[in-house]
């Protein structure tokens, strides 16, 4: 049984719409992109076999890049609503 304890991996899954950041550098790989809202959850269990999330951590995220900016849960709710 593991435990997450590091977001560097590419399980990121995009929040639906169109919710991106002004084009910045980015500070890992060097590119000029715009980050996405995207979401992951802490789990717990056999990765890859079975695993239950039981939470949602937002963060803006590079789409070429591991890199992310992660942001609070009422903040990424308040940008999902507009």
């Amino acid at each position: 049984m593991s435990i997450r304890t590091t977001r560097y991996n590419f399980e990121w899954k995009k929040v639906k719409g169109n919710h991106k950041k002004e084009k910045q550098k980015c500070i890992r790989c060097n590119n000029i992109v715009q980050y996405e809202l995207s979401y992951d959850g802490n789990e717990f269990g056999f990765p890859g076999l079975l695993s239950y999330k039981y939470s949602k951590v937002y963060a803006y995220k590079c789409p070429i890049c591991p890199n992310f900016e992660a942001i609070e849960n009422e903040v990424a709710k308040a940008i999902m609503k507009g």
